[in-house]
């Protein structure tokens, strides 16, 4: 127990931290064991997209070799990043995290990459080689947006919770909670990979599943 409070929880907890930390924690890691779902789910989509292991596909316009998945998967995280330094501009990062907004940003940002997410299952299912590269970077600059609200937001709750000026051991535990989260999704995504791999009816299914319980958890 007590490797597993230095591991996962502030030194000083329940002290060191706001009354509603623990609230916010249980609510956010069965929100983010979600999105792990989600984005498991969305990368069997991506990689049928690009053709490997199927038929079909992808920005080269056929089948998929290594090489050109690298480049394309390496295009695409360029737009995100370059995206990302786009969004990160002082005058939407005060915004997105300023006190009164932090929820509504955070609920928005989850919004955004939840109909993200569609347009790539729709991508990578539908409409194959000759939609799929746009698609994807038009969800890239998008996600970067997103990622920029919640990094923001995130830090902003942080900074709440934090109540001895222990702001880098609780951003460092959010951290170690993540992490656990997406091990214990692993782990329950180990049993059905053989059903998301080969069936995009179960996918799509199980997409809106999560998706939904997603932003319940988050409201």
């Amino acid at each position: 127990m007590e490797a597993f409070r230095a591991m996962f929880l502030p030194a000083g907890f329940p002290q060191s931290v706001s009354q509603d930390y623990v609230a916010y924690q249980v609510w956010d890691t069965l929100q983010g064991l979600m999105g792990y779902f989600k984005y498991v789910i969305l990368t069997f989509s991506f990689l049928r997209g690009l053709g490997l292991g199927g038929d079909g596909g992808a920005a080269a316009g056929g089948g998929s070799t290594v090489r050109n998945a690298v480049v394309f998967f390496v295009a695409r995280d360029c737009i995100h990043l370059l995206a990302g330094l786009a969004f990160g501009v002082p005058a939407l990062t005060e915004r997105f995290s300023g006190r009164k907004s932090i929820r509504r940003y955070r609920l928005l940002a989850k919004v955004i990459r939840a109909l993200n997410g569609v347009v790539e299952l729709a991508s990578g299912a539908l409409y194959g080689g000759r939609y799929f590269a746009h698609m994807q970077f038009l969800v890239s600059i998008s996600n970067a947006a997103c990622t920029v609200m919640s990094s923001q937001t995130r830090a902003a709750l942080m900074t709440h919770f934090a109540r001895i000026g222990n702001f880098a051991d609780c951003a460092a535990k959010e951290g170690n909670q993540d992490r656990g989260v997406k091990l214990a999704g692993i782990l329950a995504v180990a049993f059905l990979i053989d059903d998301l791999g080969h069936n995009i009816e179960i996918a799509c299914m199980a997409y809106a599943i999560v998706t939904v319980l997603q932003l319940a958890f988050n409201v």
